[in-house]
């Protein structure tokens, strides 16, 4: 049976982890660490479902299984080989997959220019050997081995390598399955979306109260304004999803689950109405937007506008402005210029349009953000992916 140690590891965007701490408190957590990258908790098994159905900044939570030294290969499998892999493989048609993360840095390229027998020369090798030793413990205890599904598997296991203090390897039981991130309403996104879990941070950061307008003038797909929706009608984020990786578990119980299920969602606050705003100047971003907002549930709570940036008419009282424009990852020759020009114009029409309102532009490239031309009052690192950027609040009096 798969022991509930009450500890796990939430997954989250760099920067966030201070919100996500106190997220894991108020969802009943009673410890939290924060490291780069997640926040270690400990909970009850109540409480770990809770988490994976209502976390709003999680991108997966993680069970811990084991971390050992990982400088070559033989040491990998004699460590994976020691863990009871047949108390998660009891069902005759259980499948699992291995899935491997890697934190590059300086240390990483050090270790990979050293050279002695059996050396890890990519985390892929390193999976490969926790692989054989999972299947060779199981053909020795129990006759049988499962079968690996890259696409639907029924155990995931989480392989994390790190190098900062020698080579290291934390293996996980993944208790999300598929990314928490993904709430089922976004069909369409654009070629670099935020993330909605990322979206949600960045409204929290705004300390936007529920009950002052909220207005998006570049909205694209419409996370920004949704997730808000999402946040002041208390649903669920995930309310639609049907699967998650702890209910493949030993220990699942299904009458535990139900229960989570039956007190989330008598905390929704069916009819109440936001004053949320959303508006691009693309046609397609608009209808797009719409089409997100009525799978999630809340397009009676978002008024969307085909409108340009410079357009005020949808904000009628003083609120919160939140920008996501481009940035420019990937940017092509002469781009660099057409931002600067976008970012003044923004600029301006923060200093001409909406005075009186909070505005936070969030954006990873920081020298576009100059042109701007604004004085900031806060300025808040966070990471999107690998990109470092920042969410700068501007009060424009």
């Amino acid at each position: 049976m798969i022991k509930n140690n009450k500890t796990y590891f939430a997954v989250c965007a760099q920067g966030i982890e201070p919100l996500l701490s106190d997220e894991l408190k108020s969802l009943g957590a009673t410890f939290t660490e924060e490291t780069k990258g997640g926040v270690h908790f400990d909970c009850t098994l109540k409480t770990l479902y809770r988490v994976n159905y209502e976390t709003r900044l999680a991108s997966r939570i993680l069970s811990p299984l084991r971390s050992f030294s990982a400088l070559h290969s033989k040491m990998i499998y004699d460590q994976a080989y020691r863990i009871h892999w047949e108390e998660f493989f009891t069902h005759p048609n259980a499948t699992f997959k291995i899935d491997t993360t890697v934190q590059k840095d300086r240390f990483y390229s050090e270790y990979l220019s050293r050279d002695f027998p059996g050396k890890i020369k990519t985390p892929l090798f390193g999976a490969q050997k926790i692989k054989d030793a999972l299947v060779d413990r199981l053909r020795e205890k129990t006759g049988s081995r499962p079968n690996v599904d890259k696409d639907n598997p029924s155990i995931l296991i989480r392989a994390h390598f790190s190098y900062e203090n020698g080579a290291k390897c934390s293996l996980f039981l993944d208790a999300s399955g598929a990314s928490l991130h993904q709430r089922g309403y976004r069909t369409h996104t654009p070629e670099a979306p935020l993330k909605e879990t990322l979206a949600c941070a960045i409204i929290k950061l705004s300390e936007w109260d529920e009950s002052s307008p909220l207005y998006d003038p570049m909205c694209g797909s419409g996370t920004i304004p949704i997730e808000a929706a999402l946040i002041g009608l208390k649903i669920p984020p995930r309310i639609g999803r049907k699967q998650y990786g702890f209910m493949n578990w030993n220990d699942f119980d299904q009458s535990l689950w139900k229960s989570v299920l039956d007190e989330s969602h008598s905390k929704i606050l069916r009819g109440k109405k936001l004053p949320l705003y959303g508006s691009d100047v693309s046609t397609k971003a608009i209808q797009c937007a719409s089409f997100h907002a009525d799978r999630a549930g809340v397009s009676n709570t978002i008024t969307w506008k085909k409108s340009p940036f410079q357009n005020t008419d949808l904000l009628v009282e003083k609120g919160t402005l939140l920008l996501n424009p481009p940035y420019g990852e990937r940017l092509e020759s002469g781009e660099d210029d057409k931002l600067k020009i976008l970012y003044k114009h923004i600029g301006d029409t923060f200093k001409n349009k909406y005075k009186g309102n909070n505005a936070y532009l969030f954006t990873g490239n920081l020298e576009v953000a100059k042109w701007v031309g604004l004085r900031t009052s806060k300025r808040i690192a966070l990471f999107n992916g690998p990109i470092e950027c920042r969410l700068l609040k501007y009060q424009l009096y």
